[in-house]
């Protein structure tokens, strides 16, 4: 139990913080959306370009979507995740943001 007491919870800082990462991310998310940490499939990612109509609200049901159902939502992960597609610049912001 308690290895899951530092894990966020959609609060409303976790939305705001997953909301400012989707809108930098832009058209970047398919990317970040498909890796390892992120563990979302190419039909995971059609499927929201299905349903919204712009890269930036895809990136914001992306990463809640990632939050609510993963053990691994963590701002920990979330920041690595960001680092291995080159975004060192959001993490950053990440970062300073849950602080």
């Amino acid at each position: 139990r308690t290895r899951h007491a530092h894990q966020a919870v959609v609060s409303t800082q976790s939305t705001g913080v997953l909301f400012e990462t989707g809108k930098l991310l832009g058209s970047a998310w398919v990317s970040f959306a498909i890796t390892q940490r992120i563990g979302f499939s190419l039909d995971d990612t059609s499927v929201l370009r299905k349903r919204y109509n712009s890269d930036e609200e895809c990136a914001k049901a992306m990463l809640l979507i990632w939050c609510e159902q993963s053990g691994e939502g963590t701002y920990a992960n979330l920041v690595l995740a960001l680092n291995d597609i080159g975004r060192k610049d959001i993490a950053q912001k990440v970062i300073q943001q849950v602080q």
